[in-house]
């Protein structure tokens, strides 16, 4: 499902990405210390790198967004999802732009390159199980599609987009019904769900052992357990 989301790293989304980001760093108002130091003519060569292992995430954002970062060109020394440590892109062109944009290039890598690790640390350790790592809906507001790429590309797997793509009945939605009347409701409420929707799957989730036995006699894909 990661080609899902790749697809909704669209070139409109990653550059207004970093639009609104340069903009929050005060490129409209002008980079008063490039401005003052560096001749605007001035070119020269720069390297992205990491200081640590990890896995890298976020590269393909600012290559698809790499229309708005400035006057530069950015050549990628790895992909997304390699672990590595190193040289990640070469960037190359307008010093000025490169410096202006270079705080935003770095928290947009670092800051996926960080899920994208930490998801590969609970991946490696459940390595040899029939466990798998699922993102969740728990997102950064506005950042939630680059959130959910870059688990996957730490090894992690994509659960559902957001309300509409998947049913999720959480222990909120089921919480004022009897246990005797949460089968028939329940299954209604599936049935209803599916009705006119491609869902990806239908999943509940259960506090209780004797939920989970309700549950289990409906057509669920997948039980969450609190």
């Amino acid at each position: 499902m990661i080609e899902e989301l790749v697809q909704r790293l669209s070139v409109e989304w990653c550059e207004d990405l970093i639009r609104r980001s340069l903009e929050e760093d005060g490129v409209l108002q002008g980079d008063v210390t490039t401005r003052s130091i560096i001749d605007a003519t001035q070119e020269g060569t720069f390297e992205l790198r990491s200081r640590e292992h990890g896995v890298v995430a976020g590269l393909h954002v600012l290559e698809k967004g790499s229309g708005v970062l400035g006057s530069f060109l950015l050549r990628p020394d790895c992909h997304d999802g390699d672990n590595t440590t190193g040289v990640i892109a070469t960037l190359e062109g307008s010093i000025g732009s490169i410096l202006t944009a270079e705080r935003t290039m770095l928290n947009i890598l670092g800051y996926a390159s960080g899920i994208a690790t930490h998801t590969s640390k609970f991946v490696d350790a459940l390595k040899g199980t029939d466990c798998v790592v699922c993102d969740t809906r728990k997102t950064t507001p506005g950042l939630r599609v680059l959130d959910k790429y870059a688990v996957c590309c730490g090894g992690g797997t994509h659960h559902r987009v957001g309300l509409h793509d998947a049913a999720l009945f959480k222990d909120n939605h089921i919480a004022d019904i009897p246990l005797d009347k949460l089968e028939l409701q329940l299954g209604n409420a599936i049935a209803t769900a599916h009705s006119g929707s491609d869902l990806a799957f239908v999943e509940v989730e259960v506090d209780t052992i004797e939920q989970l036995e309700v549950v289990l006699r409906l057509p669920v894909d997948i039980v969450l357990l609190d």
